[in-house]
């Protein structure tokens, strides 16, 4: 237990380890009731999306959609990913300090040991992540439809920082699942994420919903 405590708080591993801490504590406020599983949701996706998914839709490259992409995110709560992502990451560190840095530490410096592990459960750990987020798509499904001209004239809820003319997200609550569609609204607006809009209309080549601010 003592060797395992002093790799756990070494400095090398204390920030995957601050990390799990906290990872903890969330799911621990989760099950208590005191959070919800989409507490921190709020605008990884948004924020990121605002200043990259236009420059995507023009041209700009698509490293950071293919990487959400493969973790899931959006999919699967950006918590869960989170938690999948820093757990792994720990679980990986870990096993680097504890065995493999002793079994090297004669033939290289303790510093660049150190910057390889940082570096291979990162890269690592993400790629755990995008394989054991997967089987949770199911659970988190939110079905996302497209032609449904039935929803014109239906309210719904925006779920991304802002709607642009190329870009933007919305729920519509339905009997069954809750409905994740792509919008935008060609006027100047101040929508933002929890504000209610219109469906007005649906443009089939582009596979996006028109929306207006509701009056």
């Amino acid at each position: 237990m003592k060797e395992f405590l002093t790799i756990t708080f070494s400095p090398a591993m204390l920030p995957f380890t601050i990390l799990l801490i906290l990872v903890i504590l969330y799911w621990i406020f989760t099950m208590i009731g005191a959070v919800g599983v989409d507490f921190l949701s709020f605008d990884f996706m948004d924020e990121t999306a605002d200043g990259a998914a236009e420059g995507m839709m023009e041209g700009g490259g698509g490293i950071l959609q293919g990487l959400l992409s493969f973790l899931n995110v959006g999919a699967v709560p950006v918590t869960v990913v989170g938690s999948l992502t820093i757990l792994q990451m720990w679980f990986l560190a870990f096993l680097y300090f504890a065995y493999v840095v002793p079994a090297l530490s004669g033939f290289a410096p303790f510093l660049l040991l150190a910057a390889v592990g940082i570096g291979i459960a990162l890269v690592c750990g993400l790629l755990l992540t995008g394989l054991t987020s997967r089987p949770f798509r199911n659970m988190f499904k939110v079905e996302t439809q497209h032609g449904q001209h039935h929803l014109i004239g239906q309210v719904c809820i925006i779920k991304t920082s802002c709607v642009t003319e190329s870009f933007g997200q919305a729920e519509v609550t339905t009997p069954g699942a809750p409905l994740l569609l792509s919008v935008f609204c060609d006027e100047e607006n101040n929508l933002a994420k929890g504000d209610e809009a219109v469906i007005v209309g649906y443009n089939e080549a582009r596979g996006i919903y028109h929306v207006k601010p509701m009056m």
